[in-house]
């Protein structure tokens, strides 16, 4: 059916009276306290991480701060750009938020430059994939309701989540990645990751506590390197996808989990909000072994945990460049968080 002249421009004046409209919109009510209390919290914490980042960084050389974020509130609702380096935005599309603890703006719905975010399938930035806006490349994070501001425990709350997702981005480009095992379990393969988890317990029991004793600790961390070698020469193809899974995911949970630690909420090693609150390695066998748990949950959620309780068993035993080894890894040379413990040990035998 063809459009008359005259209802195209009828329909053109209503797209350019919505869009002024929304534009008109977000000029109102740009004091920090005047919004919303998604928005807020969001605010907040990105300030608080902020502020204590500037006096020791979570990670060594993570450069989450040194670029824009962009936080799309849902599919629809108003953005928020978190600018960085003092720079100024000058468009009217942006508003300043008043007497907010950190510079932000709030961006009006009709954004150019958002829609691509607006629409992606995913939450947050793919690696190697660019979204830019203002002229500058953004790491954008999607937040929707309770999940993202409400849910308790919760990986999926705002700075965790973003700590966390961002650390893949910025850090681990050339990194060898999360591969997963896809084949079953031997029993033997079952038995001494079992016994791996009972190890681990031990040290869990004190991160918990936050009285860690180091000469225990060390031998905890040889126990540990030492069921890692049965385990690699039990089966080298699964322990070389478990290693790069574990580390990748471990420390960027970790780096999550020190997000959590600066705006004080509850979230640590083995948190699972939708089962329970640090939950003991040791009941892992337990409860696998009365059938409660699966193949799926040990290959693709116990790696992010464990990889996170090695992460600070490092920090515990004080090793010092544990960080940068990672940082300086490629593909073709990994390091795993396993290779750095077992080096460790070897020096301090």
């Amino acid at each position: 059916m063809k459009i008359s002249k005259k209802s195209l421009i009828t329909i053109s004046a209503i797209l350019i009276v919505g869009i002024a409209g929304m534009v008109v919109e977000n000029k109102f009510n740009t004091n920090y306290d005047l919004q919303n209390e998604n928005a807020k919290l969001i605010i907040k914490e990105i300030a608080e991480y902020k502020k204590a980042n500037e006096k020791k960084n979570i990670w060594k050389n993570y450069p989450l701060l040194d670029h824009p974020i962009l936080v799309l509130d849902g599919k629809i609702g108003m953005a928020y750009y978190f600018p960085c380096n003092g720079e100024k935005i000058n468009s009217v599309f942006a508003t300043k938020i008043k007497n907010a603890p950190i510079d932000v703006y709030r961006l009006s719905r009709v954004t150019p430059g958002i829609f691509k975010e607006r629409i992606e399938i995913g939450k947050f930035n793919e690696i190697n994939k660019k979204y830019n806006v203002f002229g500058k490349d953004v790491y954008f994070l999607r937040v929707e309701g309770k999940e993202g501001v409400e849910a308790k425990n919760s990986s999926r709350h705002f700075l965790p989540f973003l700590t966390h997702e961002a650390f893949h981005y910025y850090m681990q480009n050339n990194w060898a990645g999360g591969g997963r095992f896809l084949e079953d379990y031997s029993k033997n393969d079952m038995n001494l990751l079992m016994d791996e988890y009972n190890i681990l317990n031990r040290y869990q029991k004190m991160y918990y506590k936050g009285n860690v004793n180091k000469e225990e600790l060390k031998k905890i961390a040889k126990e540990y390197v030492d069921i890692m070698d049965k385990r690699k020469k039990a089966n080298p193809r699964y322990l070389k996808k478990e290693m790069e899974m574990e580390t990748a995911e471990g420390s960027a949970n970790y780096v999550g989990i020190k997000s959590a630690k600066i705006i004080n909420y509850d979230f640590d090693v083995m948190t699972f909000d939708k089962i329970n609150y640090k939950v003991p390695l040791s009941n892992v066998s337990i409860l696998y072994n009365k059938g409660k748990l699966n193949d799926e949950l040990l290959r693709n959620t116990l790696p992010y945990e464990t990889g996170a309780l090695l992460c600070f068993m490092m920090d515990d035993l004080g090793i010092k460049d544990w960080q940068e080894q990672l940082n300086k890894q490629t593909k073709d040379k990994p390091v795993y968080l396993y290779t750095i413990l077992k080096d460790y040990i070897e020096k301090n035998k």
